[in-house]
């Protein structure tokens, strides 16, 4: 699928088995990822992103649950092959890799679309992708709460491998972080769903942001304390309680070395304290703005279609029913 921009594909892909759609460029990966799959024929729709390069059985393990009626919809994970690869981009791919390690097994309201694969049958019936979803990112998680809530079995599997080529510099990392956590507070709202069942924020992940906070918050009451011997004991205590959380994706870390071990140990810290600003913003827009627009909405007399209705609202699934 090209979504615009991709003027070499022909090239690249001259010689393979492959056939270039293109939307002419939509600015959306959910649009793009309906087109691909609007005329296919097949049993099983796989997508994988165009910055990922699987393994030679990736796909194969990845269907294999499909198969055998075992799940209507898999995720792989990221491998921890990271060689060449520049520092921001090093440490997105192990992050991950080790996080979504974690947890095999059945997911509730997720789907990834990096390494995923889906029943077509399934992925008909749920009208694909939301197409109002611009970019990349948030469409997937959405369509794995709507599978939830329509009693489809999403399953992780880590042996599914595949390596993130993005070469995303540092500040591009945390932009990221910041929009996919807001995008997974808005996807928590709209499910029914505890937070923690989310692959980002197990109790594991949520203690990490809540002593990364706090550890922040004793920082900057240092300078005010009254007992600083008081206060540096609490900071100690803190950053050890930081540490023990985050041990395992150390452990990870530390496969590269002293010189990476150290950045990559402060650049976790950073994001972990970014996803502390993420779920105080979800929790903010969720239940002040949203108040407000109600009230708005209510003076004017207007009903505006919430995102959970979205598949429940039978003129936009008319509109669907095509893919």
């Amino acid at each position: 699928m090209d979504d615009g921009g991709n003027d070499d594909l022909e090239e690249i892909l001259s010689g393979l088995p492959a056939a270039i759609l293109s939307t002419g460029g939509s600015g959306s990966a959910a649009v793009a990822r309906n087109r691909g799959a609007e005329d296919f024929t097949g049993s099983f729709l796989v997508f994988i992103d165009a910055d990922v390069l699987v393994d030679s059985r990736c796909i194969e393990t990845l269907i294999e649950p499909l198969c055998s009626s075992s799940a209507e919809a898999t995720v792989g994970n990221y491998s921890r092959n990271v060689r060449d690869l520049p520092f921001a981009a090093r440490y997105k791919q192990l992050y991950i890799s080790k996080i979504y390690q974690r947890r095999a097994g059945y997911l509730q309201n997720e789907f990834w679309t990096a390494i995923g694969a889906i029943d077509a049958c399934v992925f008909r019936r749920m009208v694909g992708f939301d197409p109002r979803f611009k970019g990349a990112g948030g469409e997937d998680t959405d369509l794995g709460r709507r599978l939830t809530e329509s009693g489809f079995r999403v399953l992780a599997v880590p042996a599914a491998l595949g390596d993130h080529r993005h070469l995303l510099s540092l500040w591009q990392l945390l932009k990221n972080d910041w929009r996919k956590g807001l995008l997974a507070m808005e996807n928590h709202f709209e499910s029914d769903g505890s937070l923690s069942e989310n692959r980002h924020a197990t109790g594991r992940d949520m203690l990490a942001v809540g002593s990364a906070t706090m550890l922040i918050a004793a920082l900057l009451a240092m300078p005010f304390a009254f007992a600083p011997m008081h206060e540096s004991i609490i900071f100690s205590l803190l950053a050890a309680l930081y540490l023990s959380t985050r041990a395992d994706v150390l452990r990870v870390f530390s496969s590269q070395g002293v010189s990476f071990v150290f950045p990559a140990c402060g650049l976790m810290f950073l994001l972990d304290a970014t996803r502390s600003g993420c779920f105080i913003t979800g929790i903010y827009r969720r239940f002040f703005v949203r108040s407000q627009r109600a009230a708005t909405n209510e003076t004017s007399n207007e009903v505006p279609l919430e995102i959970d209705d979205r598949v429940h609202d039978e003129e936009y699934l008319h509109s669907r029913l095509s893919i």
